[in-house]
């Protein structure tokens, strides 16, 4: 036995999988570094219970959080599917790759590699269930042992073999709140566990209708199946004895699939959950991710890959934008984000984030914020949107979005306006913040 440790730690060094900020974990023979299980949802905003929010039923991710690290202003970098997935898969800003247009497929650099395959070269069993949506040309044999419906992490060929994990949950979809795809979603959900209109919390950007009640309420209800299956997800790893050598992250691509929000760049379209547990056995090597954590940095979506690498021992490309969420020592200052074509629509939005505030460059301001976009004038909120703009008593907070020209730049304080509606671009007291936020 000691002669086979000793012969795999020997072919890991010279295959070079382990990097020297992971030296504690990398020490580790291969059967000694731990699983991960990626769980993503789609088009949620974090109203969970955990984020002190009671927009939704959520009591099993409420659970992981007490049992992992929750982070608060966790941010995707598109608030978009396809060019945040790739930003993830990457670790890298779409912009960079020639990747943020909405579906379209670039082709990659020789030397970019989506991440997944750096870790079956050490090693690895990685399984994707079964979202892709990369805006990229990419090597699906060289990625995924299995990317479909059907995989799983119990597809291993040996039960010693750690394992990388994603199961993409699709029920919080944009279209699932639409009537017909929410019926379907909650079919088995008890009439008692669903949410009703009446007590929903409106958003300062929407007016307060039956309308817009009801897509509050439909998305409640998509949240909380979404959570019921985290719970089967988490239970099936217990039940199979490796949820004490599995480290967990639950995560969302963008923000709600509602106006102004996914598509957007306002943190109403890129301000997304996470929480990462790590389980005891790991605790001593991951101190910054300790149970009942509370991480209010500021992170990026991008900082995923490099997280897992690390946590594998591999060392992050020089490429990538994403920092590992391990070191504490690497916050960031700003989040930036972007908005391009999104289906049938062009626009070009840059935006940065700091703790308080966030800055938007509109470089096409002649268009509309809201333009039609066909897939998202299906939602009932839009149309209600519409109906009172064209009736003339739709509220100015939201009625700006249709306005033209927009304003080139905008300035938000979250502090005291975290719907971001008040535009202080033009306001001498902060001339100073939108300086700064402006050059960077």
């Amino acid at each position: 036995m000691f002669a086979r440790r000793y012969f795999m730690l020997l072919v890991a060094c010279a295959m070079g999988f382990f990097g020297n900020q992971a030296a504690a974990l990398a020490e580790m023979p291969e059967i000694d570094r731990p699983n991960i299980l990626w769980i993503s949802c789609e088009d949620l905003s974090p109203i969970l219970g955990c984020y002190g929010d009671r927009t939704a039923t959520t009591p099993n991710l409420d659970r992981l959080a007490t049992e992992g690290t929750l982070f608060t202003h966790a941010f995707s970098c598109h608030g978009v599917c396809a060019p945040s997935r790739t930003g993830i898969i990457t670790g890298m800003h779409p912009i960079s790759l020639g990747a943020n247009h909405m579906r379209s497929k670039v082709r990659l650099p020789s030397h970019v590699q989506l991440f997944p395959t750096l870790l079956r070269k050490a090693g690895y069993f990685c399984t994707n269930n079964s979202k892709t949506d990369y805006n990229l040309e990419w090597p699906a044999k060289e990625v995924w042992d299995i990317n479909s419906a059907k995989a799983h992490w119990k597809g291993r060929s040996r039960d010693d073999q750690p394992f990388f994990a994603v199961f993409n949950l699709t029920m919080t979809h944009e279209s699932k709140v639409w009537p017909t795809g929410w019926k379907d979603v909650v079919a088995d959900l008890p009439e008692a566990q669903r949410h009703r209109a009446e007590d929903m919390a409106v958003p300062a950007i929407f007016p307060d209708t039956l309308a817009v009640r009801e897509d509050m309420a439909r998305l409640a209800d998509l949240a909380t199946v979404m959570d019921q299956k985290v719970g089967e997800l988490l239970a099936e790893l217990k039940a199979a004895g490796q949820d004490d050598n599995t480290i967990v992250f639950f995560w969302s691509d963008h923000g709600n699939g509602l106006p102004r929000c996914k598509r957007w760049t306002y943190d109403s379209g890129s301000r997304v959950p996470l929480i990462v547990r790590v389980p005891e056995k790991w605790r001593a090597k991951l101190p910054a991710l300790p149970p009942g954590g509370r991480e209010d940095r500021l992170v990026s979506l991008l900082d995923l890959a490099p997280t897992v690498l690390e946590i594998a021992g591999i060392d992050k490309p020089e490429h990538m934008h994403g920092q590992s969420l391990i070191r504490k020592d690497q916050s960031r200052q700003y989040i930036h984000g972007a908005r391009d074509r999104l289906d049938e629509r062009f626009d070009l939005v840059r935006t940065v984030r700091s703790q308080r505030f966030r800055y938007v460059r509109n470089l096409m301001p002649w268009r509309p914020a809201l333009q039609h976009v066909a897939y998202g004038e299906q939602n009932e909120t839009m149309k209600d949107l519409r109906r009172h703009l064209t009736q003339g008593d739709l509220a100015p907070a939201s009625a700006q979005w249709f306005q033209t020209p927009r304003s080139a730049e905008e300035l938000y304080d979250l502090e005291n306006d975290p719907w971001e509606i008040h535009n202080l671009a033009n306001s001498a007291v902060h001339e100073t913040v939108l300086e700064e936020l402006r050059a960077e």
